[in-house]
């Protein structure tokens, strides 16, 4: 039940806090420079009127998150500091002898108050509304990039995950006291640990387990349901992680990762304008015009040029800026158009310098074939994939033909619309522009390094927009206070 107090109840002790806060504090500063009543506004449609206990102010539990992206922290810890630091409690709005809050209460805040709500770009809007009524908002240009944050969780290849859940399987029949004859009797753990044959194992031990009359305990179902799940993920995604919306991404040939992409616009003034959190496979190309969108219903309408890097010069973001009229300022590279199909799953990494499957994986090699104008075929790059892992791909059907001795993607060479951007390219404008790209580099690095961005702090693509939207919340509201000053 929310019943919000309207004001603070009266303290003796809170005269403190003129003692104890200096007047440049950053929490006065926050506390001033922002209504945070538009979260209580948001969330309030999460909370019953009239049924339950009372419940604590979101604007309290938001705030609990804001000051764990500005100090990075465990909930626990968090809490705990809260007790004893003023100024915690100050920006918190307690008083200084008021309890705090238990730390699972930030759990439930997470996953339950926070759901189904806009919040990335309900805070980005608010900070971008702050920074024009301010007259510190001034530049027409955005740049564009993507960051990765890796899952707390581990990912399993299929043969590790079988191996390990079928091994706690076994261990909890054997403890259950079964007849060592009948225990004997279950399949055994193949010699090779290729995938097929590891979930044919497992696809048999759960098979005998019913079949052979074994006395099914409540741990023994547990650890049978923990068993089918990872079928489940393997056929669905090719992979286990507890956290079942993270994905198999590729920040270069040698450096995958588990874990989501956080893909952001930034002002030439270094405020975040909009962005978005994908799951990690996703290329950064199809995302431009997102964020063009976003930028412009956060309230930048007149965005002159969208500065970015290879990844972007796409035909498809060509046509998008020109129809906009914006400037796309972003290098050519040969590859990056020409795809036969924008929407067949194959995606250009530019980190990697190669193309990744719809299943994730990345091409083993490449080769250049010139153009045969006798052919009429354009110059083109054919990619290479691990015959031997589109073989055991749930998503081979109708991209792998069975019994081929290769998988190969090609790739056209330059587009009527790349032409164009690369007579762009030459121009005194694009080399200007294009020397501030590398500004939102020392953005993802302060979300990364600062602000908890790294990894992220629990599981599900819910969560983690929630942890970008108050990190990036913050970050903007820094910018403010920094240039006010």
């Amino acid at each position: 039940m929310l019943n919000i107090q309207s004001q603070l109840q009266f303290s003796d002790h809170r005269s403190l806090y003129d003692i104890l806060i200096p007047a440049d504090s950053k929490f006065r500063q926050l506390n001033e420079l922002i209504d945070f009543s538009l979260i209580r506004n948001e969330l309030v449609k999460n909370y019953s009127k009239d049924i339950g206990r009372k419940a604590v102010d979101p604007i309290i539990l938001f705030k609990y998150l804001l000051l764990k992206t500005m100090n990075p922290s465990s909930d626990r810890d968090l809490v705990a500091r809260s007790y004893t630091d003023m100024s915690y409690k100050y920006f918190l709005g307690l008083n200084p002898e008021d309890d705090v809050i238990d730390s699972s209460l930030l759990t439930v805040f997470r996953r339950q108050r926070m759901k189904d709500v806009d919040l990335m770009d309900l805070l980005i809007r608010s900070t971008i509304d702050k920074a024009k009524a301010l007259g510190l908002l001034s530049s027409k240009k955005i740049i564009i990039d993507s960051t990765h944050t890796l899952s707390v969780f581990k990912r399993y290849t299929p043969s590790e995950a079988i191996s390990r859940r079928s091994h706690d399987l076994l261990a909890t029949i054997k403890e259950s006291g079964i007849n060592r004859e009948l225990y004997m009797k279950l399949p055994m753990v193949p010699v090779s640990k290729e995938s097929n044959m590891m979930v044919e194992y497992a696809q048999s031990l759960l098979t005998n387990i019913t079949d052979m009359g074994i006395a099914i305990t409540t741990g023994i179902q547990e650890k049978m349901n923990y068993l089918q799940e990872a079928l489940d993920d393997i056929a669905v995604r090719a992979m286990v992680c507890k956290d079942a919306d993270v994905r198999y991404g590729h920040k270069s040939t040698n450096k995958p990762f588990t874990g989501y992409k956080i893909h952001i616009s930034e002002t030439e003034d270094g405020f975040i304008t909009a962005a978005t959190v994908t799951s990690g496979e996703k290329g950064d190309g199809a995302i431009l015009p997102l964020l063009i969108e976003k930028t412009e219903e956060n309230g930048l309408y007149d965005i002159d040029a969208v500065i970015a890097d290879t990844a972007y010069c796409t035909k498809e973001n060509i046509e998008t800026c020109d129809g906009r009229d914006i400037k796309l300022v972003a290098p050519l590279h040969p590859s990056v158009n020409g795809f036969r199909d924008e929407n067949d799953g194959f995606i250009y990494n530019k980190d990697a310098q190669s193309v990744t499957c719809p299943a994730g994986e990345l091409a083993v090699k490449k080769s250049f074939k010139k153009a045969n104008h006798k052919k009429k075929n354009n110059a083109h790059y054919d990619y290479y994939f691990d015959v031997e892992k589109c073989k055991q791909c749930p998503l081979k059907d109708g991209c792998y033909k069975e019994g081929a001795k290769h998988k190969t993607y090609s790739i056209r060479i330059l587009s009527e619309e790349h032409q164009r951007q690369k007579e762009f390219q030459t121009t005194p404008e694009f080399k200007r522009d294009i020397r501030i790209r590398n500004r939102i580099e020392g953005k993802n690095s302060e979300l990364k390094n600062r602000h908890g961005m790294r990894t992220t702090i629990s599981f599900g693509l819910n969560s983690m927009e929630i942890q970008t939207a108050v990190a990036l919340f913050y970050v903007n509201l820094k910018r403010i206070m920094k240039l006010m000053s």
